[in-house]
């Protein structure tokens, strides 16, 4: 006797981050991370689409599968674009202060040794 699986949809609040690549260095999938956990993006026509808006917070309806690896699959159906965290104003303000800044050669100096570190490059999100 076949047993039928409930499903419903899920709304999740979280960041589109890169999970896959190819050979060539694209990305081919994307999950989204929640505080709490990681949604595997089914690559579908909705998911595909995620691909444009990497590095963006998104609201995400779907439904969430659990694999036998542990690993939550989120086939979209639904998403949206969430505000900035910052307002227009605060933005500005950030620009204003980056462009302000005076740099000098000890800022590409990460180890503090008095010899540039000329592959020095900050730590991404």
């Amino acid at each position: 006797m076949a047993t039928s699986r409930k499903t419903r949809l899920t709304t999740l609040e979280g960041y589109v981050a890169p999970a896959k690549w190819n050979e060539d260095g694209q990305v081919t999938a994307v999950i989204i991370q929640t505080g709490e956990e990681e949604y595997l993006v089914d690559m579908d026509t909705l998911g595909e689409e995620l691909l444009d808006y990497l590095h963006e917070d998104v609201e995400v309806t779907g439904v969430v599968t659990l694999d036998a690896k542990g690993v939550f699959h989120l086939r979209v159906s639904n998403y949206a674009l969430l505000d900035d965290l910052f307002d227009d104003e605060d933005e500005e303000d950030a620009l204003d202060a980056a462009e302000a800044y005076e740099w000098n050669d000890d800022d590409l100096d990460a180890d503090d040794d008095d010899e540039d570190d000329d592959d020095y490059r900050p730590k991404m999100r």
